[in-house]
């Protein structure tokens, strides 16, 4: 038995007075956590707690309550504030730390075990011998109730390790680590909160079903310069009625969007996991949005494409034209002497100004694409789902990031409404929500590399079309990248040079290659 998470959003419309004072609230909470922030990243005290996001350190609660008499939040407040301030500092000490962990890597690998280890590295920025700080860890996992052996021999390892470098290496190791470290902390943009969610608990919220309005439910929250709280009625579909009334209801967050107050509540539900035997290799596309092992494609982009260069590209560039002429006219102004001339010049830039200003067309047609992609992904993501539910597949997909591709300006433009995550947050969203699994692997190379010789080549791929270049094996493109994911699944040798330079790309890719080039030999060896 297991649990899996979704959100059912409220929506509500406050009065004027009750929205004025839910923005004074959200701006005073925001504000909050920033000070939070930067009270975290200027005192090395609080370091360790944050990577290890130990957010009931005595620590972390002694500032929250040091910090109370600071604002007119309240304790519960303060407490959420500087739980979102140390989540916000544990990312970006985590981005920072694995940026590291690359850079050392390359210039000085006898030092990983210092970025390996939070406990380690923050000796380093203490400047702490880090062998007391590897006996502290050693005692107390061994004084546990249930001590941890395999944690215990890490331990030990560790400290033997460490021992075998004399005292003046360690100082060494630690204060290159600090410095690199501090480097990072001083040049890397630091986090910073525009806009916060007001995280709403039992303390300073209720939901309760409404009696006397046409909405389903009414919240009550705690706002600023308010001593009672505050009602608005909300409302949400049926589906979202079903859920809150079946499933467990977790803490509330509330935001204003446009005069329009939005309540999340997380439900949890008890599922049991899905037996799955077989491995179906999925890569997502844009011709096709999945393509699966099994030769079944769902959903297309091609038209979403055709009607984004057609109309929604073609609107933002005469926007885009009219700014431009408008800079042109402003320039002008400013050189010529001429009455007439300053006079018509005027009423050049108003008019462009008006034409800017009319953005409900645009508005209009942005949300009608996004609408359509929304739509299609939804489809195509409960099509894949039911192949899965009804064979009882284990999916496999890439591990990847795919806005970090850069295809271009235009390109970038208009796939920025799916390939922030939409597609794959969609499918995984259905999987956990079912009780099924699912596996990710490295997708290096998976669209060059024949799933029947191995060889990796440039000219393998032809747009939809894959013709190795050596075996001569022909597919689709996407169905040729789908087995290879299948099969990567299973795959130790791929898996354990992945791990083994898990922050080094270039490494790992040069690995990979070398050991399918292996693979590539032993096969025309086989069959020759």
């Amino acid at each position: 038995m297991t649990t899996s998470v979704k959100s059912v959003f409220l929506y509500g419309y406050p009065t004027k007075t009750k929205e004025k004072r839910f923005i004074e609230t959200q701006a005073a909470y925001t504000i909050l956590i920033n000070r939070f922030i930067e009270i975290l990243l200027s005192n090395e005290v609080y370091f360790l707690d944050i990577f290890n996001k130990n957010k009931q350190s005595p620590r972390i609660r002694g500032l929250e309550k040091k910090e109370r008499n600071t604002h007119s939040l309240g304790s519960a407040y303060g407490q959420n504030a500087i739980d979102q301030a140390m989540t916000e500092t544990h990312n970006h000490f985590i981005r920072i730390r694995n940026n590291l962990y690359g850079y050392i890597q390359n210039e000085s690998p006898e030092l990983l075990l210092y970025i390996s280890f939070f406990s380690l590295l923050n000796a380093s920025i203490l400047d702490t011998d880090e062998l007391q700080v590897v006996d502290q860890l050693l005692d107390h996992a061994i004084a546990e109730k249930k001590p941890n052996e395999q944690l215990i021999d890490v331990y030990k390892s560790l400290r033997k390790h460490l021992s075998k470098l004399t005292e003046e290496q360690r100082a060494s190791n630690r204060g290159y680590v600090r410095i690199l470290f501090y480097e990072k902390i001083e040049h890397w943009k630091r986090p910073f909160v525009k806009k916060a969610t007001l995280q709403l608990d039992a303390r300073v919220s209720k939901l309760e079903k409404s009696h006397s309005t046409k909405e389903n439910y009414v919240v009550s929250m705690k706002l600023l310069n308010e001593t009672k709280r505050q009602e608005v009625p909300v409302n949400t579909s049926k589906n979202g009625l079903r859920r809150l009334a079946q499933y467990k209801n977790g803490s509330m967050t509330a935001t204003l969007m446009n005069g329009k107050i939005r309540i999340g509540i997380p439900v949890t539900k008890k599922i049991n996991k899905q037996k799955q035997k077989k491995l179906l290799g999925i890569d997502l596309g844009i011709t096709d949005l999945f393509h699966t092992s099994t030769e079944n494609k769902y959903g297309t982009f091609t038209g979403m494409m055709n009607r984004y260069g057609l109309v929604v590209e073609k609107k933002l560039g005469n926007r885009s034209s009219l700014r431009n002429k408008r800079k042109e006219y402003q320039k002008q102004l400013k050189k010529t002497t001429n009455p007439y001339e300053k006079d018509l010049l005027k009423k050049k830039i108003n008019n462009i100004s008006d034409n800017l200003n009319g953005k409900k067309s645009l508005q209009k047609m942005r949300r009608g694409y996004a609408h359509v992609v929304d739509m299609e992904i939804s489809n195509s993501s409960k099509q894949l789902f039911d192949e899965i539910k009804d064979n009882k597949y284990m999916p496999v997909f890439e591990d990847l990031d795919i806005a970090a591709f850069d295809r271009g300006k235009k390109a970038n433009k208009r796939d920025s409404s799916w390939v922030r995550g939409k597609l794959m947050k969609k499918i995984i969203a259905l999987l956990e929500w079912h009780g099924f699994d699912y596996k990710t692997v490295d997708p290096a190379y998976t669209s060059k590399i024949c799933s029947k010789c191995h060889n990796i080549h440039d000219d393998n791929r032809k747009g939809k079309r894959f013709t190795c270049t050596v075996c001569k094996y022909t597919a689709d493109a996407d169905h040729n990248a789908s087995l290879n994911i299948r099969e990567r699944a299973l795959d130790t040798e791929v898996a354990n040079i992945v791990a083994l330079y898990k922050h080094n790309t270039q490494k790992r890719h040069k690995a990979l290659k070398e050991l399918f080039y292996t693979r590539h030999c032993s096969y025309i060896k086989r069959v020759s």
